[in-house]
């Protein structure tokens, strides 16, 4: 059998990814949002054995030390790393993030994480006579309902959360700015977006 191979883009893609080496594990990736703890769980299972690894990916919070007693920052497993990890069992994975976002596309989505809002995706918004689609900008610790792709909401909560200040509809601002939306087709930390596009 010719071993099985993946290319992502996003590590939430990682859960499709097959073992060559067993059919029982399975790779579980947890994006964890809260002031205690922000990052991105990357995990190997098994039925039998439970879990076998896990590494998280950019994590911070209060329950993480960045710095040793001297003062000099604690790294975490780099993504090639992980990957090399998770090589060990069976999972051939390289990882090659979107491309880059076009600098007033990026400036606008720095604007919205110093806002506040940390996650980015597609939102069908459905009210008695339609629905529509809208590119959102959210928190998820105020809406942590919203971290499962994809996402309907009534009308109503979407415009009660426009409201209130937890939810922000970019696809106006992004028509007339002519931003490409079309690889949001998941949930994004506005924070990676940011960090894979440096300005």
């Amino acid at each position: 059998m010719k071993d099985l191979r993946y290319n992502i883009s996003d590590w939430s893609q990682a859960t499709q990814c097959l073992s060559n080496n067993c059919k029982d594990l399975h790779i579980h990736v947890s994006n964890l949002i809260s002031e205690a703890v922000e990052g991105t769980l990357v995990s190997v299972h098994h039925p039998a054995y439970g879990t076998l690894f896990a590494a998280m990916v950019d994590g911070h919070g209060s329950i993480i030390t960045d710095e040793d007693e001297q003062g000099v920052a604690i790294d975490w497993l780099t993504t090639a790393e992980v990957l090399v990890q998770l090589s060990k069992f069976g999972f051939e994975i390289t990882y090659e993030p979107q491309k880059h976002l076009p600098q007033n596309q990026i400036s606008y989505l720095a604007m919205l994480y110093n806002l506040g809002f940390q996650h980015i995706t597609t939102m069908y918004v459905y009210g008695k006579e339609a629905t529509y689609r809208y590119v959102t900008a959210f928190n998820g610790t105020d809406h942590p309902e919203w971290l499962t792709y994809p996402i309907s909401v009534p009308k109503k909560v979407y415009d009660a959360a426009a409201l209130d200040g937890t939810l922000f509809n970019v696809s106006k601002l992004a028509q007339t700015q002519d931003f490409k939306w079309d690889w949001l087709t998941y949930i994004a930390s506005i924070q990676d977006i940011l960090r894979e596009n440096p300005q």
